[in-house]
């Protein structure tokens, strides 16, 4: 009995040594091992947050030097774009320095040229003595005139028709051979402006000939012509129709000086060849001519 109480207390014994062995040696390393693995980790995730840190620094000055450079691309762009407004400036400056030059040599020119025109009939009068005043008449066919006119763009100014075409003689009448319309308001209002300006009036009524509007007013302006030439030393025909070439014959016969005014694109050469002097109207058409309106002549 003995020997086995001793051998069970020796066996305790060992049992209590061995737990003291482990709780000293092995137990503390179980409970560091974890705290170990722990550290590591977050060793390696304090790495990565330095080397995340690192990386968000020079990222940082990249886009510092990247905003710097397109301060600098904005300052430069801002330069330029102030150089080209200042140049469109300039350009535009000079630009309206032309067109007022422009401007001022139309405005001169318009001076000029009726100036020249009116030199032109000045240095060629109506008579072999330049102070002589001869008494005058003008006959327009409106109808061949506005022909001509509309071919032109352009409509007539009676008004300065009249004194430019007279500019030395003394006018004793101004006759004006129209179609007319009765019925036609604006043409009534019109003829009403030509009697103020001081025109006598002869007008015929209109006829359809051939889908076309005639009124055969030539007929009364070649009668009119040869019968009142006598009561003139001169006389203007305003017309290039080569129908008047017996009346301007006749005229001249009786010692009356006979002067065409017509374009030549609308004048027949008979006529201009017949008559004492022609006038070409496309010398004066500045002085004698508007812009065009919708006012109808008809033959």
């Amino acid at each position: 009995m003995t020997t086995q109480n001793n051998v069970k207390q020796t066996g305790v014994l060992a049992a209590t040594i061995l737990i003291a062995i482990f709780q000293k040696s092995i137990l503390p390393l179980l409970i560091l091992f974890p705290l170990l693995r722990q550290e590591k980790i977050i060793r390696s995730t304090s790495e990565k947050i330095a080397l995340i840190e690192q990386k968000s620094v020079v990222a940082h000055r990249q886009i510092t030097q990247l905003n710097s450079e397109s301060i600098a691309q904005k300052a430069e762009i801002y330069c330029l774009s102030r150089q080209v407004r200042l140049q469109q400036t300039r350009q535009n400056l000079a630009v309206s320095k032309i067109q007022e030059l422009h401007r001022k040599n139309r405005i001169l020119q318009s001076l000029i040229e009726p100036a020249i025109a009116i030199s032109k009939i000045e240095s060629q009068p109506l008579t072999n003595e330049p102070n002589s005043r001869q008494k005058c008449a003008i006959f327009i066919d409106s109808a061949n005139l506005e022909g001509a006119a509309r071919q032109l763009n352009t409509k007539v100014d009676y008004r300065q028709l009249k004194a430019v075409l007279t500019p030395h003689n003394q006018l004793v009448d101004a006759r004006i051979y129209l179609g007319e319309n009765a019925k036609s308001q604006s043409q009534q209002k019109f003829f009403n402006r030509l009697r103020q300006m001081g025109y006598t009036l002869v007008t015929k009524p209109i006829v359809w000939q051939q889908g076309r509007p005639k009124a055969n007013i030539d007929v009364d302006l070649a009668v009119d012509l040869v019968k009142l030439a006598n009561n003139y030393e001169s006389v203007i025909l305003v017309s290039g129709d080569g129908d008047y070439l017996k009346a301007v014959q006749e005229v001249k016969s009786q010692g009356v000086k006979v002067i065409v005014a017509a374009w030549s694109f609308h004048a027949s050469k008979i006529i201009l060849n017949a008559a004492d002097k022609y006038m070409d109207l496309a010398e004066i058409q500045d002085l004698i001519c508007i812009p065009n309106s919708s006012v109808k002549v008809v033959a």
